[in-house]
């Protein structure tokens, strides 16, 4: 638990840090599995244009929820564990927007979550997205 609440700390405090580093560490802490992507809603705004995007860390054998909240003028960020976001988000259910499951691979999680980060430069063409393995 302490390795992922330091990554994600990491994660959240580095904007333009080691992404290959960064990228890596995360990679040991995903699972294949299914995510959810929609508008969110019992984040603290009173708005239904964020996103949320619904997945699970996992730390020796153990499930942890975590959401990434994005949108139009709104800063990205990740939430994880007992965070009260984690814990209050909720998709908005109201008849006018859908909710998306996808069944993801660790790389694809990480592809997702990446798009929105700011890496140095050649991060791109050192990453391999079908391995998911970045090339130093």
């Amino acid at each position: 638990m302490k390795t992922l609440i330091y990554i994600l700390a990491f994660a959240i405090v580095s904007f333009a840090a080691d992404c290959a580093n960064l990228y890596n560490r995360m990679l040991k802490t995903l699972e294949t599995q299914t995510t959810t992507i929609c508008r969110v809603t019992g984040i603290g705004e009173d708005r239904e244009d964020i996103m949320g995007f619904f997945f699970n860390f996992t730390d020796n054998g153990k499930t942890i929820p975590a959401v990434f909240i994005y949108g139009h003028d709104y800063d990205e960020m990740l939430y994880a564990g007992g965070d009260w976001v984690v814990q209050n988000a909720k998709c908005i259910n109201n008849g006018e927007y859908r909710s998306i499951k996808t069944r993801m691979q660790p790389e694809q999680i990480l592809n997702k979550l990446f798009s929105y980060k700011k890496c140095e430069d050649g991060f791109n063409d050192k990453h391999e997205p079908s391995t998911g393995k970045i090339y130093l």
